[in-house]
């Protein structure tokens, strides 16, 4: 099955072959078809490509924002806790951490052991003063 119409030619735009008579002209309009196939073919293939191409910069060019805002985020989180009340934080972590690899009841004493230290720290005072004073706290990590 031929996708293409026969090339259109002009016997005056070719030379006559003499010897080979029609089977020159016939050899060439099938060449002429081959090539109009290829050239679909190829334009097709190219014009997928550059999709896939165009996709992949509009991809890059997506995550390059998402990581942007990502690391935009974290800094944000990261000012966040270093102004709040550091060790508290502390404890807070190492507690996880322990827990992980303890009981029940061991978690809960060293939760408890954990919060009478943080109630005596200057952190503590100030966080109590400042939500009576309906202000944000100074934490200076002490």
């Amino acid at each position: 099955m031929t996708l293409h119409a026969p090339i259109e030619t002009k016997s005056a735009a070719r030379p006559e072959n003499k010897a080979a008579g029609g089977a020159v002209d016939a050899a060439l309009d099938e060449f002429g078809r081959a090539f109009e196939a290829f050239k679909e073919t190829n334009d097709t293939r190219l014009a997928q490509i550059e999709t896939r191409l165009s996709a992949d910069v509009l991809t890059e060019e997506k995550l390059t924002r998402i990581d942007a805002a990502l690391e935009a985020e974290a800094l944000t989180l990261a000012h966040r806790l270093a102004a709040g009340p550091t060790v508290a934080l502390r404890m807070i972590r190492r507690g996880v951490a322990e827990a992980l690899e303890s009981t029940l009841d061991e978690a809960l004493e060293r939760e408890a052991q954990d919060q009478r230290q943080a109630r005596g720290t200057a952190d503590s005072l100030e966080g109590g003063m400042a939500f009576l004073a309906k202000r944000k706290p100074d934490f200076r990590g002490r």
